[in-house]
């Protein structure tokens, strides 16, 4: 998802201490049907400019966090949270349109609707209102299926004609006028009415034989024409028709596809498991390149308003990958987060100097008696923290035990002290760029942290547990 928007004054960073944005504009407005002249008065035929007002850039973003129960707008230059507001339960993604924001909440099932300009909640929509499998005939399973509808994903045409709710089990189609949802979206195969009335039996032994191609439907994003859901099991993007809201085709794209954007004509899928960017033709669904991620488990995708580049949240390795969109090329790599060595040795876990190349048993006994051994030392271990305890007390305290057994597990997985430093985990859920296309903002699932990136000074300001640990996911703030 994006974040905020609107226009450059200058601005003071948080805990950076620096200085965003710029000063106001010099470069006079081009106003239509003028001809491009902005005088208010001429003199000898020489039109005299007036300056512009100030403007200012817009880095507000409304930020859900599932832990938390509530989406809140805040203010990207200080930390600040402007105001919250309580939404249904598990709420984990978030989609702004105008001055109304929609809020998908994962346990409760249902959208909470904000207006943030009114400043309150409009409605709720429950995405379990309509048949599940959309398929009369199989109205049976409604009762067992509606359990597995849980909205990770929302999206809207820019009309305002449909929003889209991906739930992990099937998509809902909701009417974006009354807020009505009006149709469900399995990723199953289409059956023949004409088979079914030639031979009903057969018809429906090869309906429940066929592959289920949409599966896992993680997010999904939306022109006026189309809509493409990621379906993160069955490594699949669901294109639809926006008019007529059946399903197009299914393209394959990498191991486990999850955060999708669009930029212009194309969007930009991020494949978690295969550790790439797939770029599609939305009109076409044809796959036009793939990109070869710089970071580790690309997991979430935005573009800044202008819809020129591509941010990418790298979930392991805890920076953003910036892509142009004319050239789909990486441009950048942007830091952000908190540091995953700084985590371990806050907890006090000691980790290998070295990774161990050759595995083996006696790899894995040697890390867990070196973490052993550093449990037993160090009253500020991990096992220490967890259990309350002052750490060294023995050889099987639990400080040792957990030291050892972490120690071990990183170390037979070939992580070492020196692979660890520098990488941190920005955006293991979300990734939002600013209108002030300079700021980029990213989630931290792990510690609940919400981290700014300036991209021309590299600056990161990092406002820990201000979105509450677990799932949390930013919107820009845009005028429409």
């Amino acid at each position: 998802m994006v974040i905020a928007t609107v226009v450059p004054m200058a601005v003071t960073g948080c805990s950076s201490k620096r200085s965003r944005g710029g000063g106001a504009s010099t470069a006079a407005p081009i106003n239509s049907g003028n001809n491009g002249n902005t005088g208010s008065g001429s003199t000898g035929g020489v039109a005299t400019l007036n300056p512009p007002p100030p403007v200012t850039l817009n880095a507000d973003a409304l930020v859900a966090s599932m832990m938390l129960d509530q989406v809140a707008d805040v203010d990207l230059n200080t930390g600040t949270v402007n105001t919250t507001y309580a939404t249904g339960q598990g709420p984990i993604d978030v989609l702004n349109v105008g001055t109304t924001a929609y809020v998908a909440n994962a346990i409760s099932q249902d959208i909470t609707v904000v207006d943030h300009l009114a400043n309150n909640v409009v409605t709720t929509i429950d995405v379990t209102s309509v048949p599940v499998t959309g398929v009369s005939f199989l109205s049976m399973l409604d009762p067992i299926l509606k359990p597995l509808v849980r909205p990770t994903g929302l999206a809207a045409t820019p009309n305002g004609r449909r929003i889209y709710s991906a739930n992990l089990l099937n998509l809902t189609v909701i009417d974006g006028q009354s807020y009505t949802p009006i149709k469900s979206v399995l990723g199953l195969s289409p059956i023949s009415l004409s088979g079914l009335i030639a031979n009903p039996s057969q018809a429906l032994s090869s309906f429940l034989a066929s592959p289920v191609q949409g599966l896992g439907v993680a997010k999904v994003a939306a022109t006026n024409d189309y809509a493409l859901a990621t379906c993160m099991i069955s490594g699949k993007v669901m294109r639809i028709n926006a008019q007529t809201d059946d399903v197009i085709d299914y393209v394959s794209v990498g191991r486990a596809p999850i955060g999708i954007s669009i930029a212009g004509t194309k969007a930009y899928v991020a494949c978690a498991l295969s550790q790439e960017i797939t770029v599609l033709d939305v009109a076409t669904g044809t796959v036009l390149s793939t990109i070869q991620g710089q970071g580790l488990i690309p997991f979430d995708v935005a573009t800044n308003q202008a819809q020129t580049m591509v941010y990418v949240a790298n979930a392991m390795s805890g920076d953003v990958t910036v892509i142009d969109a004319a050239t789909d090329t990486i441009v950048d790599t942007l830091p952000g987060g908190t540091g995953i060595a700084s985590l371990f040795q806050q907890a006090g876990i000691t980790l290998p100097a070295t990774s161990s190349q050759g595995g083996g048993i006696g790899a894995l006994l040697n890390s867990f008696l070196q973490g052993f051994a550093g449990g037993a030392t160090n009253p500020a271990s991990f096992g220490a923290l967890i259990t309350g305890g002052s750490g060294g007390g023995g050889l099987l305290s639990p400080a040792s035990l957990i030291n050892g057994l972490l120690t071990a597990f990183l170390s037979y997985a070939g992580v070492s002290q020196a692979q660890l430093n520098g990488l941190s985990l920005p955006g293991t859920l979300s990734v939002g760029v600013a209108r002030n296309p300079d700021l980029i903002a990213t989630s931290n699932g792990v510690t609940g942290d919400l981290s700014i990136t300036e991209a021309s000074t590299r600056n990161v300001s990092t406002f820990s547990g201000l979105v509450g640990a677990g799932p949390a996911d930013i919107a820009p703030i845009w005028a429409r």
